[in-house]
């Protein structure tokens, strides 16, 4: 097992709150380190239990933390925030079932109708990283399919009861032209369906956007999966060296903004101490993200287990940058008015790129390559399309633009109702 970082803690998170701390205490008794600190047991005067538990279900580890103070000492947490947590935790296992059940219904129908699946994410990542799938929250259903299988499996998943959500400009997938579905389909990666009851499902062909710098590529891997056991029954799954890769993409993608990713990350590695950490770097250098995975495993190392794998091994210049990088996650996991991501989420993925070739192509698909959304905001005639490369960028800057003034308009509004008490 992995010790828990607890000096790493103190040392480089002095601006969490305690109730982060006590909640990272708690979450690192979870099965993968030692004892909670009996620091964190401590209370203060005015500890927010408001706070903790919006925290937890935020950065989907509730379920994590019931379980760790269901069976802590009577007294160490009021029986009314246990009972509630209780409450929580029974309305995520239940949804979690029924999720896990309507999967293996969708995959053994698209199956019979000839359509090969590996689900990921969610209800498969839940039993593979915790053993159990009340354990993770999630709330929708990641499904890949071969490019080639793409509107088939979404003419099935419609026979089931699943539309196509609506994109960008409220306009739904069908009424997009055969042009823009083509470029829709090459650069994008998935879409979402959603059922009358809620429950969605994001239908993949790819794990990344074209303009994502570090893009697995799904041919190997699809060739790389295996049969695992799920919830009774057997299903398609990726090998762990390569979820490894996949997990550490997807947090780099979306800048790591839950604890749970993080911690699922960990899970893996703890939970398999034999994976081929070759095979895992060798398929990094092959996708251009070994910055990507060494971030991750530096976030793992820093807040739960600081005796990572010998062979996880870095150059200077390259350790220097990943724990700067790793700061910078650290220093937004919890902040309670972060400002709009798109930005700060660019200059990640550009400071992850490996070398300029990929910087410059990186940039080029980010700002230039129209999307849907460009589509959305002025209608143009086939003929003018190559407009969109010149009016994306002002779209862009338009979106940022926006989103810092309302930004700062709620954050004016909440200093006033300060003010105001």
């Amino acid at each position: 097992m992995l010790p828990a970082a607890t000096d790493s803690r103190e040392n480089l998170f002095p601006q969490w709150r305690f109730e982060i701390r006590f909640l990272l205490g708690h979450l690192g008794t979870t099965g993968f380190s030692q004892d909670l600190d009996p620091a964190y047991l401590i209370l203060p005067d005015g500890f927010d239990w408001e706070y903790l538990l919006a925290t937890a279900s935020l950065h989907g580890v509730l379920p994590l933390f019931f379980r760790s103070i269901s069976k802590s000492g009577p007294g160490s947490v009021p029986t009314a925030i246990l009972e509630r947590t209780r409450r929580e935790y029974g309305v995520i296992s239940r949804r979690n079932f029924i999720f896990a059940q309507e999967l293996l219904r969708l995959l053994a129908y698209l199956n019979d109708h000839g359509i090969a699946v590996v689900p990921y994410k969610g209800a498969p990542l839940a039993e593979m990283a915790y053993g159990d799938l009340s354990l993770r929250q999630f709330s929708d259903l990641d499904i890949l399919v071969r490019p080639a299988d793409v509107f088939n499996a979404k003419r099935l998943l419609e026979e089931q009861g699943y539309q196509t959500r609506f994109i960008y400009g409220r306009r739904p997938l069908s009424q997009l032209t055969p042009a823009e579905t083509a470029t829709f389909i090459k650069y994008r990666h998935e879409f979402e369906m959603q059922r009358k009851d809620g429950l969605l499902i994001d239908l993949h062909w790819q794990l990344a956007p074209r303009h994502y710098p570090f893009r697995l590529a799904t041919g190997p891997l699809w060739e790389r999966s295996e049969t695992v056991a799920f919830a009774g029954r057997s299903i398609s799954s990726f090998g762990r060296e390569d979820l490894v890769l996949i997990l550490c993409m997807h947090g780099a993608k979306d800048r790591w903004k839950k604890l749970i990713w993080i911690i699922d990350l960990t899970r893996i590695i703890v939970n398999d101490r034999a994976l081929d950490w070759d095979s895992i770097f060798s398929r990094a250098r092959d996708a251009h993200m070994e910055l990507p995975l060494l971030l991750g495993l530096q976030l793992v190392e820093d807040l739960f287990a600081p005796d990572m794998p010998s062979r996880v091994d870095r150059g200077r210049e390259s350790r220097d940058q990943i724990a700067r990088l790793a700061r910078t996650i650290f220093a937004e996991l919890f902040r309670e008015n972060k400002r709009p991501e798109r930005f700060p989420v660019r200059l990640l993925h550009l400071r992850l790129c490996r070398d300029f070739n990929d910087k410059l192509s990186y940039s080029w698909q980010a700002f230039f390559v129209p999307r849907v959304g460009d589509w959305a905001v002025v209608r143009l005639p086939a003929w003018l399309y190559p407009l969109y490369y010149v009016l994306r960028p002002f779209h862009i800057l338009g979106i940022w633009a926006w989103s810092s003034i309302r930004s700062r308009l709620k954050e004016q509004q909440r200093s006033t109702d300060r003010k105001q008490l």
